[in-house]
């Protein structure tokens, strides 16, 4: 399950995946790891695929990932809006709740500290491990829960298609990612993974992430 995409994915969800993952997911998939276990990092990566690809389900599974053969332990998800990002968390606890996962590596709710919508706190895998959902442009200042700050950031759409033909709104969302969301990193590092569709407008951030030297990015059409 650690060293292939397909097992781990017929793993958790074995009802929906039907087909295993093409050459550009698992390349995708590849790149993510490398990245993923680096200490004292903090590395910026942009993903871009064509809507409807499926990169929110990969998603689900990189976290999935990151909590069974990693060593991070606070996982932030953040969506345009609040209930979106708790619907990814909520599948997300989902796949834990699968009875492969269940048999093969404990019950997750043994260790269940809190557990609403926006914030699952567990002890699991000798770890204690924190998922948390907020939508974009709100507050995440002093986001700081047992001691612990964000290690994993994903932005996942965080930009809508209205917000991406508006030179203010546009502006106004990566500003608040960047001076905001980013700066509640942990300081002992942080990955931070943007994750959207390419608009065809100058104002998507994805665009301008394209052409920032700061972000590593893996953008194909399809």
């Amino acid at each position: 399950a650690k060293a292939d995409l397909d097992f781990l994915a017929a793993l958790v969800i074995p009802l929906i995946f039907e087909f295993a993952f093409p050459p550009v997911f698992k390349t995708v998939w590849t790149w993510l790891l490398s990245y993923v276990d680096k200490d004292r990092a903090f590395p910026q990566l942009a993903l871009g695929l064509p809507r409807g690809f499926g990169k929110t389900t990969l998603m689900k599974i990189f976290v999935i990932y990151c909590i069974l053969f990693t060593n991070k332990k606070f996982i932030l998800v953040i969506s345009a809006t609040a209930k979106l990002a708790e619907n990814i968390v909520s599948d997300i606890i989902d796949m834990l709740e699968e009875p492969n996962i269940k048999a093969v590596f404990g019950d997750w709710k043994l260790g269940c500290e809190k557990d609403t919508q926006a914030l699952k706190k567990f002890g699991f895998r000798g770890r204690n491990i924190t998922l948390a959902a907020v939508g974009a442009e709100t507050s995440v200042r002093g986001l700081n829960i047992d001691n612990e700050r964000p290690d994993i950031m994903i932005f996942e759409d965080i930009q809508s298609k209205e917000c991406a033909e508006s030179e203010v709104q546009s502006t106004s969302l990566e500003s608040w990612m960047i001076a905001t969301a980013m700066k509640a990193k942990s300081p002992k590092g942080c990955m931070f993974l943007f994750v959207a569709n390419m608009y065809p407008t100058k104002h998507s951030i994805l665009r301008k992430l394209k052409t920032n030297p700061t972000w590593v990015k893996f953008i194909a059409g399809g």
